[in-house]
């Protein structure tokens, strides 16, 4: 394992103990837990106590919007509490989604109104839920990473319509007539600094996805020294016009200045002795004002470049994507950045071909058949890092660039 800078054995020994911790092999939590006793209760198949279901499986209505089956734990009344539904809809589309509920100091599930309050809900993979299946029927803490669960030769029954329903959303598909440019760094080979294991095989997949599955046209860099480092960022800034879309992304070595509180990129040729070399994040935010672009996207995957963001507020605000959104967007000019961390060093690989960070961006970009815009991208990628190693990925607005609400989108090509 290597980190982007020069690190304490300290901050190593962190890393492995948190991850040592939170993910423990799989096979070592199922050999030591009890499997717990799943009985079938009509559309419940599961474990009740005094008649209310506590963790299992709860066959959803059929109704004319599609299905949804539930897989987790209940409250104490016996409603959804923390778990996965598994949307079936009519084309026969499906969809996996992590929900938690929030609770009552009672246990109980807030009602907000004639709904639950939902406190955090997102995606997950068909290979994700799999894992669903094998940890419900165990008596450990729910990790949400799951594997088969088969139920035999078991039917069944179709769950009653009930007083509250679960509300079926799904993404439509749009396409876009709009141009979208890309430019993607990856600096492993650096002739006076520690040399990265993962950034140039994270830009070459990343720039292989944007190009094959989104259309983009993509500008990639590899070992790129400073003066073709910045000439690509003048070169693509300078030749894109207003209706345009440009994602830049760079993984490599970063660095802060303490004494300016300021960060920068490091290509290839940097040193600590030669601060020439360096190339200012302030440089790439000019450039980035500077295009005539209306969506603009930042990807940083290095040490301390949440210096990026500095003043720059961030975006919690959530957005459905449909047409009218879409169409909204296209007004609004926009200038993002997704970091993966803040002023901190952050992992460059843990023994596999990418970054934490770069392993969940591809991984969601691979899997999306749908418009997605950066902030479903980007919780999905926090989530798991931040469950993986000490660092917490950021996203906000560029300071002082024109940002004006936008979001950027990227729609899967037909």
């Amino acid at each position: 394992m290597k980190i982007h800078n020069r690190n304490s054995l300290l901050f190593l020994l962190c890393i492995f103990f948190s991850i040592s911790f939170l993910f423990p092999a799989h096979s070592n939590q199922i050999d030591n837990a009890k499997k717990l006793n799943f009985k079938e209760s009509g559309p419940f198949y599961g474990v009740k106590k005094n008649g209310k279901k506590l963790r299992g499986i709860l066959i959803g209505t059929k109704m004319d919007s599609g299905q949804s089956d539930w897989y987790g734990t209940f409250d104490k009344k016996g409603a959804y509490w923390k778990g996965y539904f598994k949307h079936t809809y009519p084309d026969g589309e499906i969809l996996y989604q992590y929900t938690e509920y929030g609770v009552d100091s009672k246990g109980i599930v807030i009602r907000e109104g004639k709904s639950w309050k939902v406190v955090d809900q997102y995606l997950i993979s068909k290979e994700d839920f799999e894992k669903v299946k094998l940890y419900i029927q165990y008596d450990i803490e729910l990790p949400f990473s799951f594997y088969e669960f088969d139920l035999g030769d078991k039917k069944i029954a179709e769950q009653k319509p009930q007083e509250e329903k679960v509300k079926l959303t799904k993404t439509q598909t749009f396409s876009t007539e709009e141009n979208y440019y890309a430019l993607v760094i990856g600096n492993n080979n650096y002739q006076h600094l520690e040399k990265l294991d993962a950034a140039e095989n994270d830009a070459v997949v990343i720039a292989d996805v944007l190009e094959k599955k989104y259309g983009f046209e993509v500008d990639l860099l590899l070992n790129a020294d400073y003066d073709q480092t910045v000439n690509s960022l003048f070169k693509i800034t300078d030749k894109l016009k207003r209706n345009d879309n440009l994602l830049i992304y760079y993984a490599g070595h970063g660095e802060l200045d303490k004494d300016e509180n300021r960060g920068y990129w490091l290509p290839v040729d940097a040193s600590y002795e030669m601060r020439s070399k360096w190339i200012s994040n302030q440089r790439i935010v000019d450039r980035i004002k500077a295009t005539k672009a209306k969506h603009v996207l930042l990807v940083a995957d290095s040490c301390f470049s949440g210096t990026l963001m500095r003043s720059g507020g961030n975006l919690e605000k959530e957005e459905s994507i449909d047409e009218k959104y879409i169409k909204r967007l296209k007004n609004k000019k926009t200038r993002l950045v997704i970091t993966s961390g803040g002023n901190e060093p952050v992992v460059d690989s843990v023994g596999g071909d990418h970054s934490l960070f770069a392993l969940k961006f591809i991984d969601t970009l691979k899997n999306n058949n749908t418009v997605i815009n950066s902030q479903i991208l980007f919780e999905n990628v926090r989530r798991y890092v931040v469950a993986n190693a000490d660092q917490t990925p950021e996203r906000a607005m560029v300071h002082k660039t024109g940002h004006d609400g936008g979001d950027f989108l990227f729609f899967p090509k037909k």
